[in-house]
Formats: C-alpha cells, structure tokens, sequence
C-alpha cells in the first residue's frame, strides 16, 4: 500500500518579502496599517499597540511598500520539500499565491523596493530570478547592489569580516561579501546590524541577547528578546533617545519584520501572525535591563563587530577584561606619527587592528607599555598575542615578548616566539616616505628559527619565502586598551 501522504505546514525561521507586479498596486491603498503610519508622534514613551491575528500557517515579511507577504514550507514523505511565497490582503483577508511555479525560501527589498530571493538551494536571485550569488543562508542588499550575506555551511563561500572588500557576482553589477559567526541581520539606512551566533548585537545597540531583529524603511528598529527557552519572546523597539530597547506588548513570536515606527508584522510559535496598529494610548516605557556588555568603542568600529571583539577578548587567557577604551584611529596617511605614539604612552594592555592592502584584519595585543619616542627603553618579558580577525585564527599567546623602539625607521618592533612585527600605529609611512611595516612567523625547528612572511596576518597569498612578501601597507587601524 501507498504510504498515506501527509503535509505539515512549518513556519519558517527567517522573515522574508517579495515586491508584487503593477496589478496588485490598487491593494496598497486598502492596507489601514500603513494609512496609520502617516500619524505623528513621539516615542519617548511606549506607544500601546493594538494586535489582530489574521492566519496561522506563515512567516511574514513586509515590503518598503507596506504589503505584507509570506513563505509556507510544505513537507510530505514521498515529495520533496516545497516552499511557497503568498501576498497577504489586509482587507479581505486573503492570502495569493505569488507565483507556485518559483519556489523560494526567502525573499528580501532593497529600500528602493526592488526584491531578491533565496532559493531551496541558497542562491540568491534578483528580480528578474537570475543567480546571482551562492552559499548564503541569509542576506541583504543595499540600493547600490551590494549583497551582505551569512555565509552557509556548504564551503561554496570563504569567509570574509565586514571590513572585507566586496567581491564581484556571478551578474554585474552585483556585488557581495559572505559573513561568518552571524546567525541574523537587517539593514538600518543600508548600515548591516548583525545578530551574532550567540545572540548577542552590537554594543552600540546594548549588546541584547536578540531572536529576530528587523529595521523599517523609516529608521525604526525593532527586535525579539532571546529569553532562553521561551517558545513565543517580547517585542522590542530601539529607543533612540534613550538609547535603550523597551518592551512592546500584546504579542509575542518568533520572528518579526517591522515596516515603520508603528507597524510591525510577527509570527509566533504556532504560525499565527499578527499585525499592529497604534490606537493612541500611551503607556509608561518599559526600558529592557541588559547585562553589563564591554564597550567596543566610543566610535563605531569599522574593522570589527561585537562577536570580533568578544573572540579577540578571550584570546588573552592570563588576564580578564571588562572594557576596550579607544585610544587611536586612522586611515592611511591621515594622522600624524606623533598622535599615534602620544596615545599609546604609558599605556598598558593594548589591542591593535590593522587592515592591511590585502583587504585583511589582523590584530596583535602588547600588555605593555610599548616604548615611544619619548621612552626608548625596551620593554621586555610582556604578553602578545597576533592573530587575525579575518582568517579567525590565533598564534599562540607569548608571555616573554619584548618590544623595541626602531629611531632609525620611527616604528615599533614586536618581537615573540612566533612572530616578528614591525609597525608604523599612526597608518602610514615611516621615515624617508617608506612603508616598512612588516609581519613575519617564524618556525622554531630546535634551537634555529626560520622566518618567513605570515599569509594569515599579511593577506599575501605569494610565496612567504621571499622577503618582499613580508610587507604590507596599511589602510586604517585602530587602536585600544583593555582594561
């Protein structure tokens, strides 16, 4: 006999949207959540939020229009999974079909309204359901077409950091980069929010613990609180002012996507979606208390999100820190070579990150103090660390490393068991207009060390025996103590 076919619908763990053709435009006008969303007024205190359910079997994305859309996976024995994309009419009720010839399991908009998909396969596609990139399992697109995505498991993709160079598409002018150690993302004005892989958001924006996190075409930011294992989690929204993230009530979920300061789309753990609407009540904010998260900068960081620092901190396994204050920040040839050392006088614990001309972060930590201009003296039997935020990978920590002051040249020389560095910390060049910086490894075999270029540290992919291979130029660094 026949097995007995049978279907579940699941709801999805990624909000998605698609833009709809010119037939469906008249429906826009009938959607009252949007027609709220002309009403002004303050968020300095939570708004109350009304809730309607209006389905059970979806996860819901909304587009820079207002419309509402969702994706239905469907599962059965004897059929492959299938995985639908519907339109949701807020008058009717109703939920289209899109197109039942085109699978896909995510959809994303630029903020100009143009749609990307996400195949069974994780490819994305363009508007036109042309490849366009492989190997993510989640992404974004910015107005000018460049497609940040997390990375997925099937080795189509390398690794790359935020501060990475795009690489070019499989259509011009697409262009991408393929995060790793992120598990959710959105776009705030085109700027990425990443959700880390433990759950946890940048410190800028509290360092929460985040479900689902989701930006409207306003600027409005919303978000689900990680409360361990609940099965539904509270809505958050981002208070600008404050600086804080408050609790909106009346519903819960597992995934949200936020179309203004107001309206908001969520599914919850049985696939109910609910939309909201603001009827003019105000109530108190209820402000989220975060735990204690160690600043990553009084500035934003360009080289490196929250998860790099985080992993950075626990490479140094003899001391805790609790704090990165920022003491130095330059691109190539910005800044002078006096600010540079006069910020990292007499100080102690500091972490160094540099992008070098190979499109690579690399960071090295010095317990210090370095000496300066002003003190030559060798520092010496200190701890350093070099590693690469990049690539995710640490040399061993050394805790007999030493550091010199080259007047000749004007930079800094590092030395340890495994690696040997030379840095100019202002980013740019030494003395006589030459760039000297330089990062070796050295491989000790008994009691003779061999040195040759680090392709980790470097990003030089040529061969590490020859001595040119070991330099590098600097494009921007920044500069911090741990404490």
């Amino acid at each position: 006999m026949y097995k007995k076919l049978f279907a579940t619908v699941l709801l999805l763990s990624v909000c998605n949207g698609i833009q709809v053709s010119q037939i469906l435009q008249k429906q826009r006008s009938q959607l009252l959540w949007k027609q709220e969303a002309t009403n002004k007024f303050s968020w300095n205190a939570t708004q109350e939020l009304k809730w309607e359910v209006v389905n059970a079997f979806i996860d819901v994305q909304t587009s820079p229009d207002g419309d509402v859309f969702a994706i239905q996976k469907i599962q059965s024995e004897l059929q492959e999974t299938k995985y639908h994309l519907y339109l949701y009419n807020v008058t009717s009720n109703v939920w289209n079909i899109v197109d039942g010839n085109f699978e896909v399991k995510a959809v994303r908009f630029d903020r100009l309204g143009n749609m990307y998909y996400l195949d069974p396969k994780n490819c994305v596609r363009n508007s036109e359901q042309i490849k366009v990139v492989c190997g993510l399992k989640d992404f974004e697109v910015t107005v000018d077409k460049k497609i940040i995505g997390l990375i997925d498991d099937s080795g189509l993709q390398t690794a790359a950091s935020l501060s990475s160079a795009y690489k070019p598409a499989l259509v011009s002018p697409y262009e991408f980069k393929s995060l790793s150690g992120f598990k959710g993302i959105t776009l705030l004005k085109d700027e990425p929010i990443l959700i880390a892989s433990d759950g946890t958001v940048d410190s800028i924006y509290g360092g929460e613990k985040l479900i689902s996190i989701s930006a409207g075409i306003d600027g409005s930011l919303w978000a689900l609180q990680d409360e361990g294992n609940a099965t539904d989690f509270t809505v958050l929204k981002w208070q600008t002012i404050a600086q804080k993230w408050y609790k909106v009530l009346g519903a819960k979920g597992t995934c949200l996507s936020a179309f203004n300061e107001i309206s908001v789309a969520i599914v919850n753990s049985l696939g109910l979606l609910s939309l909201s609407s603001q009827n003019g009540h105000q109530n108190e904010a209820d402000y989220v208390i975060s735990a204690p998260q160690p600043p990553t900068s009084t500035y934003a960081s360009t080289l490196a999100q929250k998860a790099d620092f985080d992993w950075m901190l626990s490479l140094i396994n003899t001391t805790t820190f609790t704090e990165l204050v920022p003491l130095f920040k330059s691109a190539a040839n910005v800044k002078t070579r006096l600010e540079a050392f006069n910020s990292i006088e007499n100080k102690t614990n500091v972490f160094i990150l540099y992008k070098t001309n190979y499109d690579v972060v690399s960071g090295f930590f010095f317990s210090g103090p370095f000496p300066t201009p002003n003190q030559r003296s060798m520092s010496r039997q200190k701890t350093f660390a070099a590693f690469s935020i990049t690539n995710r990978y640490s040399y061993p920590v050394d805790t007999q490393a030493f550091s010199a002051y080259n007047e000749i040249q004007e930079i800094l020389n590092i030395q340890g068991h495994d690696n040997t560095l030379d840095i100019s910390p202002q980013c740019g060049q030494s003395a006589g207009g030459y760039n000297m910086d330089n990062f070796v490894e050295i491989i000790n075999i008994g009691n003779s060390a061999h040195h040759k270029a680090s392709k980790i540290l470097t990003g030089n992919q040529n061969d590490p025996e020859q001595v040119e291979n070991r330099y590098v130029q600097c494009v921007e660094i920044e500069i911090y103590q741990a404490n």
